[in-house]
């Protein structure tokens, strides 16, 4: 500081008129410090206009404990900000911040290894969170589809959730297939793989959305539109096994309500339909009478015109 007016020195006026190879300021531990190394800070000074944090010369300079190398202390020179990030490449005006003695490289080393450790620990912990949110299981963390066995069936998925991750609309996309076909499986390596992007997804059983339906249906607490709406507003659904049990004309009609919201809200859906071979989601979608014959399907028919208009479709065979 400037002891007449108490406001933050420039390097150039802290160093000031000629110091015939040693700082000006008497007495001070940098009068060893080369005198080039003296007139560069005062002539090509690339820190002026920069507010400094200490008057001393002696706090702009420090040397290695291990080797006695002169190292620039900026820290000694500003009182905020990560200045080892903001002077990432290690030097200042061709004078390093930071020693390169084999002591202190391996401490520095160390030192970011440690950091990486602990970032790689956090970042894992966080996925492990959305994962358990969403529904998924944890066994399911290493899925990628990149490991999917149909080079096919891996693409058209893929460019789906990369639709969903740019933020695009794709719509629905339809996993078929008869059971043990691996549709829930190529499924969870989507959802993992949109988890990994930071894309929120919930991750459902077509059973228990119809309970949780039909619950709402008889309970005084919840509605049927506030069960509906749970499952309108999940930024990406996935819903596993339609089709694969019957269900009446009443639960048929709320699946079209969610899918109608979530189409008009732009928010992707995945299913998986068990369609064994010869048959369609919609024949799966169309309630049975009490004599069990096929009933009324027009519902069925609203919800494929719904899965249609924007998506994809893919029928899985069993290896």
């Amino acid at each position: 500081m400037n002891e007449r007016t108490n406001t933050p020195m420039s390097v150039g006026e802290l160093l000031g008129g000629q110091s015939n190879g040693r700082a000006d300021t008497p007495h001070s531990p940098t009068a060893d410090i080369p005198h080039e190394l003296i007139e560069e800070m005062r002539h090509g000074n690339p820190l002026e206009g920069r507010e400094t944090c200490y008057a001393d010369p002696a706090s702009w300079f420090w040397r290695c404990t291990d080797c006695g190398k002169i190292i620039l202390n900026l820290r000694g020179l500003f009182a905020k900000g990560d200045l080892e990030e903001e002077f990432g490449d290690g030097r200042l005006d061709g004078y390093s911040l930071l020693c390169d003695c084999p002591r202190a490289t391996q401490q520095r080393e160390k030192k970011a290894s440690d950091r990486r450790q602990e970032e790689d620990k956090q970042q894992r912990l966080h996925f492990t969170q959305l994962l358990k949110s969403s529904g998924l299981q944890l066994s399911w963390e290493e899925r990628k589809l990149a490991d999917w066995r149909n080079k096919d069936e891996r693409m058209l998925v893929s460019s789906f959730g990369d639709a969903i991750i740019s933020g695009t609309f794709p719509g629905a996309l339809v996993i078929a297939g008869d059971i043990g076909a691996g549709k829930s499986r190529l499924a969870s390596c989507l959802a993992v793989e949109l988890v990994r992007h930071e894309v929120r997804v919930q991750w459902e059983s077509a059973s228990s959305v119809y309970n949780e339906l039909n619950a709402a249906r008889k309970s005084f607490n919840q509605t049927v539109n506030d069960a509906v709406d749970k499952y309108a507003r999940p930024r990406v659904l996935f819903l596993i096994d339609v089709g694969l049990e019957s269900i009446d004309a009443w639960s048929v009609a709320r699946l079209h309500d969610i899918l109608k919201s979530r189409c008009e809200c732009e928010r992707p859906t995945v299913i998986t339909a068990y369609c064994p071979q010869g048959t369609d989601i919609k024949d799966r979608l169309t309630p049975t009478t009490w004599k069990g014959e096929a009933g009324d399907d027009a519902m069925a028919k609203a919800i494929m015109r719904l899965l249609k208009e924007k998506g994809a479709r893919i029928y899985l065979k069993k290896s």
